[in-house]
């Protein structure tokens, strides 16, 4: 029979070679997520849209799933009761795909001509290109926000898409405004010096492509329809975050958003 210090140390040595299994299998899932989250920028870099990027990147159904059922917390801040009723899985993806296309590009383009190091607080006009802006401004719920310098201004501005129509309409100029900024920001890969400084910057600020893993329990109440306790892996890339969990055998994403400077 073992005496008590072997068996201790047996334990010890079976608990030791599970935490570095599981360690290495932390490392290699992270070293995938990396290199996908660093596929999809520059994939997104020609694409300057998110939606042929979908099939390959993203889990299944999630894109509809981030807009209803695991981010009910955060619709309900943006839509009304009545819209959330009337609106389809179709406006909720458009919705969704034509705001992240819309935050890619306006961020694309500002930081091409101001850098985040030696920029000061501009105004909302000279955040997009003329024919943008005027866009953004006939909206009925973006209009109101723009150019609110005074807070008293910004507290009466409506916070909520109040009706299925001003939701249409919303997606109608978010897509609008995106077609008008692929050109101003032309095809390809192109990028100026103000970019590449921003970029260097952001690179030490959010640790862009430097993974770490997380984790949903059922307290968070979102694991974006995956089991409680799935490893989630959280990268940041320029103007957004990403979520990556393993879904049956890839490595996939089940959450993006942006993340605000």
């Amino acid at each position: 029979m073992f005496g008590q210090s072997k068996i201790a140390f047996i334990t010890l040595i079976i608990a030791l070679s599970a935490f570095a299994n599981y360690a290495q299998t932390v490392n290699k899932d992270e070293i995938e997520a990396e290199k996908l989250a660093r596929l999809f920028y520059q994939r997104l870099q020609r694409t300057k849209s998110i939606t042929p990027l979908i099939p390959e990147f993203f889990a299944d159904k999630s894109v509809e799933n981030l807009i209803t059922k695991y981010n009910q917390g955060l619709i309900k801040e943006i839509f009304t009761p009545d819209v959330l009723l009337a609106a389809s899985r179709i406006d909720f993806r458009r919705y969704y795909i034509s705001w992240m296309n819309f935050v890619y590009l306006q961020s694309f383009y500002y930081f091409s001509k101001y850098s985040s190091m030696s920029h000061t607080d501009e105004s909302d006009e000279k955040m997009f290109p003329p024919d943008v802006w005027r866009l953004i401004k006939d909206d009925s719920y973006v209009g109101p926000f723009t150019g609110l310098s005074d807070k008293a201004k910004f507290d009466d501005a409506p916070l909520k898409i109040e009706s299925i129509k001003q939701l249409r309409s919303l997606i109608n100029t978010f897509e609008k405004a995106s077609s008008l900024m692929r050109k101003h920001v032309g095809n390809g890969i192109k990028t100026t010096p103000q970019y590449k400084e921003t970029i260097d910057d952001f690179q030490t600020r959010f640790r862009l492509y430097k993974p770490w893993t997380s984790g949903c329990s059922k307290s968070d109440g979102n694991c974006y329809g995956l089991p409680i306790n799935s490893k989630i892996i959280v990268v940041n890339i320029p103007f957004f975050r990403i979520y990556f969990a393993r879904t049956v055998e890839h490595m996939r994403i089940v959450n993006l958003m942006m993340f605000i400077e």
